[in-house]
């Protein structure tokens, strides 16, 4: 058996040593049993308000809290930890006012507001690790970084999760009765945020092989290492196989906004015909970060890297923030008819289109931050032969180019992603209905109708490939 010295121990890997737990069983290898337990805790409660505050003005209101807390569990304690602390908090409150202005004139109007925080809980001592143990090039004061040692298992990593949706909504109707006409008038105001500010693998995640303390077969130029190493001599030398890092330049707040309008009036033309007409305007805004930290793939702008071959990429400023077109024609017609041909027969007909969101009209979760944020990776250039690095001399300086990372000269193959300025160009559903009712004898009610749709631009989730 070969031993190394404790004083070729790699700096960084002696200060790591004491954090793993003492051996629970007898032996070398299986030693240790966990004590962890999966434990989740549910807390939920709510209030209700129904209160009228004279006979012409009525409050209606809600509040509930959902909260959801993980502690976490990992097979091992402390620093080595596999799990972290995470929490769920759902607050949802409505609140609703009617009046009767006239007799014949109602008003209603709501407010609604959602809230959806998720992430990690780290307590205060779960950050600095790297600076702790000696770990330079990454983020010094962030969490225990991700140790993979073969033969050995898996220790840290966590990460740091964090993320917020609020959702704000206004809806406003107005209705009027004035004769034959039952006239209804409203809008809506709809504010989706979307806050991403996680930060995992900011510390990089290293994996360390039996390879790099194995003796090769001979001939040499198979390099066959197997069986003659230990992940663990490896990690204790700090020979690190693989080693993958992400610096962040940046978060995303993405925001996104949508209006609404209609108009509708129900008029009893004759005691046996009745026709529905209305108008509704959907008006979807594209999504665009708080800070303009967004970055597309322009199809139709030169690529200087590419001799001016269409495809570059483009990063946000505040004269244009999105990637995308505004569509400003969500015209959205409803017509619908009820005529009674007698005492027992009634026909129905009614058409309707309704747009709906889609495309670049939603929060990405930050599908759309790239430039600003960077992952890297490295690995042994001749099969473990030598390390990807040394642990004790930190992540290379050299796999850390300056913010943005991507170059708006950058070949749009490089992975960055494609926008089309017609992306926001909502998909729509035409509805088309005709039917007959019909009061038979002995109570029996016949009722046959004709439902028609047809969708258009609908997403198909297919990818186009170029070559």
């Amino acid at each position: 058996m070969r031993q190394f010295p404790s004083n070729r121990f790699d700096r960084v890997a002696k200060n790591i040593l004491p954090l793993f737990p003492a051996a629970t069983l007898p032996g070398i290898v299986n030693n240790f049993v966990s004590q962890g337990a999966d434990i989740n805790y549910v807390n939920g409660w709510g209030i209700k308000i129904d209160h009228a505050l004279t006979d012409k003005h009525k409050v209606n209101g809600s509040f509930v809290s959902s909260k959801l807390i993980t502690p976490g569990t990992s097979p091992y304690p402390g620093a080595l930890s596999t799990a972290m602390p995470s929490i769920s908090d759902i607050p949802t409150f409505r609140l609703s006012e009617d009046s009767i202005l006239r007799t014949n004139l109602i008003n209603h109007v709501t407010f609604g507001f959602n809230r959806w925080r998720f992430g990690t809980n780290p307590a205060s001592d779960a950050f600095g690790w790297p600076a702790k143990i000696g770990l330079t090039g990454v983020n010094d004061q962030g969490v225990f970084p991700g140790l993979n040692i073969s033969q050995q298992g898996s220790y840290g990593g966590t990460g740091i999760g964090y993320g917020a949706q609020n959702n704000f909504d206004v809806n406003e109707g107005l209705s009027w009765i004035k004769g034959k006409h039952t006239l209804k008038f409203g809008f809506e105001y709809l504010k989706l945020m979307s806050n991403d500010v996680s930060a995992g693998n900011d510390t990089g995640t290293f994996s360390f092989d039996d390879r790099q303390t194995g003796l090769p077969d001979f001939p040499v130029q198979e390099l066959d290492f197997t069986g003659t190493g230990q992940g663990m001599a490896s990690f204790l030398l700090g020979r690190a196989n693989t080693g993958q890092a992400t610096r962040y330049a940046s978060r995303s707040y993405e925001r996104t906004g949508y209006y609404a309008g209609y108009v509708q009036d129900d008029f009893k033309l004759t005691p046996k015909l009745t026709l529905n007409m209305g108008l509704r305007y959907d008006l979807y805004r594209p999504t665009v970060d708080k800070y303009n930290h967004l970055a597309w793939v322009d199809m139709k702008l030169p690529n200087p890297a590419l001799g001016g071959l269409p495809g570059t990429m483009v990063f946000a400023t505040p004269e244009r923030r999105t990637g995308v077109d505004q569509f400003n024609k969500g015209f959205a017609p409803r017509f619908g008819l009820a005529y009674s041909v007698n005492n027992k027969t009634v026909l129905r007909a009614g058409y309707g289109l309704f747009w709906a969101a889609a495309g670049y009209v939603r929060a990405s979760r930050g599908l759309y931050i790239q430039g600003y944020n960077s992952d890297h990776s490295i690995s042994s250039s001749d099969l473990g032969l030598t390390p990807a690095f040394i642990l004790q001399n930190g992540w290379p300086a050299s796999n850390w180019p300056a913010p943005p990372f991507i170059s708006p000269k950058t070949n749009f193959n490089s992975g960055a992603r494609i926008l089309d300025l017609d992306d926001a160009h909502p998909p729509y559903l035409q509805n088309y209905t005709l039917g007959i009712q019909r009061q038979l004898p002995g109570q029996v009610l016949l009722d046959v109708a004709y439902v028609g749709n047809k969708g258009t631009r609908l997403q198909s989730r297919l990818t186009c490939v170029t070559s």
